[in-house]
């Protein structure tokens, strides 16, 4: 199968004859049920066509015959390159669209700005940096909404409105946060200052009274108990 592959790839790579184009190619796709096929005339510019088609596919997916795995889309890879070695790619002056209006333009020379930059290392230093740019947008769109009349811009809107949003994210990345856990360690004792602010209430400590009150109380109780009353004896006579 692989030398008539090759063979049929060398003649129709080698040959511009319609009728030798015809004999190799048209079978290829026939005998696979080609759905163009059915309404093709076999015309000069078709042939030609199948001809470009079928040598750049039959070298990715090579077969006798058409098939479906070779109208199949593949993707072939490649070796990759690092991000940081692309990232310059196409920053120079001759090719900016910004060329026009940049006043740092310069023919033949790449970017005059240093795109790399610091990096910042926490997420306050990127808070920071987000605010600082946003404020600029605000403040030049703010002067272009005076400019025009002074007609409320929605677009100035929803700017100060990212930039009051930016300014909240960065008040609260960095506010500290702090939590109080209150734990008693000896059952039913009110705990110390602490759990009395946070935790919960100390148990009521029972009052003791004095023996005295306690021997009184009780003489009170029993003069106040009523006596029962004893049956009367019917008279006799």
């Amino acid at each position: 199968m692989k030398e008539s592959v090759d063979e049929r790839i060398k003649i129709v790579k080698g040959t511009d004859d319609l009728e030798v184009l015809k004999e190799h190619l048209c079978p290829f796709f026939q005998l696979g049920s080609y759905p163009a096929c059915m309404a093709c005339r076999q015309s000069e510019d078709t042939v030609q066509e199948c001809q470009e088609y079928y040598l750049s596919r039959i070298s990715i997916v090579p077969m006798d015959i058409w098939s479906e795995e070779f109208d199949r889309f593949i993707v072939q890879e490649r070796n990759k390159i690092p991000m940081k070695e692309v990232a310059g790619i196409g920053i120079n002056c001759d090719s900016c669209y910004m060329s026009d209006k940049c006043p740092m333009h310069k023919p033949g020379f790449i970017c005059a700005i240093d795109w790399e930059g610091d990096v910042p290392s926490t997420p306050e230093g990127f808070y920071g940096f987000l605010v600082d740019l946003q404020f600029e947008r605000v403040k030049r769109a703010s002067v272009f909404e005076k400019i025009d009349g002074g007609v409320p811009d929605a677009g100035l809107s929803g700017e100060m409105d990212r930039l009051s949003g930016l300014v909240a994210a960065k008040m609260d990345v960095g506010r500290e946060k702090l939590s109080i856990s209150v734990e008693t360690s000896t059952p039913g004792s009110g705990g110390g200052i602490l759990a009395q602010l946070f935790g919960a209430k100390p148990a009521p400590t029972p009052i003791e009274m004095p023996k005295e009150t306690l021997a009184i109380e009780e003489s009170v109780v029993v003069e106040s108990t009523p006596k029962e009353r004893e049956p009367r004896k019917r008279k006799t006579k």
